[in-house]
């Protein structure tokens, strides 16, 4: 009997350990994960199967990275001016392609619906 009760106080204590890590990791990582974040990757692009090059702002200056499994190296230091202008136009062209391609889709149900009412009309 004595084993089983030693057995009980085990598991209680084992699971109250494990509450209390939990409870005190979450309200840890409220104060490690600030949405102010001095680092930044603002694009990544695949240059192979593990290697990329990454634009990412750190204190509003901004670089040119090479990221490896093995390296991350630092390739330049981008200028702030042209970069945030490169990705403003960048966001305007993404935006006209988008409209770009609603106004053809438009256009081809206009066809398609003019062509059935012609073929009706006949």
């Amino acid at each position: 009997m004595e084993l089983f009760v030693s057995l009980i106080k085990t598991l209680f204590l084992l699971i109250l350990v494990i509450i209390l890590a939990h409870l005190s990791l979450r309200a840890l990582n409220k104060y490690m994960s600030k949405d102010g974040r001095l680092i930044r990757v603002i694009e990544r692009v695949p240059v192979g199967n593990n290697s990329y090059l990454a634009i990412v702002e750190i204190c509003d200056s901004y670089y040119l990275m090479s990221l490896t499994p093995k390296d991350n190296r630092l390739l330049k230091e981008l200028n702030k001016k042209d970069l945030e202008n490169q990705l403003s136009k960048l966001e305007l062209d993404r935006i006209n392609a988008t409209n770009i391609s609603f106004l053809k889709e438009g256009r081809r149900l206009i066809d398609s619906k003019i062509s059935k009412w012609n073929e009706g009309k006949n």
